[in-house]
């Protein structure tokens, strides 16, 4: 029986360079690459951070419910905005993901079933602490009218029994929390339907609408999307990677999905929505 030989090329057409053919050109990549690469991973972690924050944001809007807001309910995702966090220690690329409520002025129709947080500023009047101490309190009972040089407001969207029970509770101690703010130096305070809620400018506490639904807390209907949003991130972040590793040898930012970046927020304005993340973060698979 004949055997079978594979057939074998001439050695005219056999190459006999080395796989890196163009070994001048290899390198000076090489060489630019090292040169680059301090400053080049330094960018690097900041655009994976943006593409990872995009990323998150979009998956949160994907699942997110409506909440109350000023009264109304209202897809609050869509407006969740992403900045960059200065003043950061040591030099971190901090992004964060936040809603930046407007303020509101109270009315008469707004105000039914609102809580009011006072919170003091460093030059606020010693009566404001006794507001703070004792709150929060409904807007058509608060003892004393507000202003915003007093203190700064934040309020909570709360259901009729709600109120009801919080109102209960100031009553049952009207004559101690009258006493103490006339001690402090507020002017003829009281404690009925005093409307002294209705006019002033507060901000609506997101944070706390959004735990209620995401946690199914005080009654709401549960709708979990910040937790199923930050485990999806997680599970992206091997991929990411990849892109990462493409801008470093390349140095091309569009190896990244970028999204838009137009804001920027201190290092204090980031720790307001600490209290929101600590309620999160526990929840969120570690790597």
């Amino acid at each position: 029986m004949k055997k079978l030989r594979f057939s074998r090329p001439p050695l005219s057409t056999m190459s006999p360079t080395p796989t890196f053919y163009n070994l001048s050109q290899t390198v000076e990549t090489y060489n630019n690459v090292v040169a680059k690469l301090p400053q080049r991973v330094e960018r690097g972690r900041f655009l994976f951070l943006a593409m990872m924050s995009g990323f998150l944001r979009e998956r949160i809007r994907r699942r997110s419910p409506k909440v109350m807001v000023n009264g109304q309910e209202r897809e609050y995702a869509e407006d969740l905005r992403l900045a960059v966090v200065s003043g950061a220690p040591d030099d971190m690329d901090i992004l964060a993901i936040y809603f930046d409520s407007e303020t509101e002025t109270l009315t008469e129709e707004t105000s039914g079933n609102v809580a009011l947080y006072i919170l003091p500023h460093r030059t606020s009047p010693e009566w404001v602490s006794v507001l703070t101490k004792w709150g929060p309190w409904p807007a058509e009972i608060l003892p004393v009218a507000l202003e915003s040089r007093h203190a700064k407001v934040v309020s909570r969207n709360g259901r009729p029994d709600e109120m009801r029970a919080l109102k209960a509770r100031l009553g049952r101690r009207r004559a101690e929390i009258l006493r103490e703010l006339e001690d402090a130096g507020a002017e003829n305070p009281r404690m009925e339907r005093t409307m002294h809620g209705v006019g002033i400018e507060v901000r609506q506490d997101i944070s706390h609408a959004v735990l209620r639904s995401e946690f199914g807390m005080d009654g709401a209907k549960p709708k979990s999307h910040w937790r199923p949003a930050l485990r999806e991130v997680v599970e992206a972040v091997p991929a990411a990677m990849d892109r990462f590793n493409r801008y470093i040898i390349s140095g091309k930012e569009n190896a990244f999905l970028l999204p838009d970046i137009g804001d920027h927020i201190t290092i204090s304005q980031l720790q307001d929505g600490a209290s929101f993340m600590g309620e999160i973060a526990p929840f969120v698979p570690k790597r």
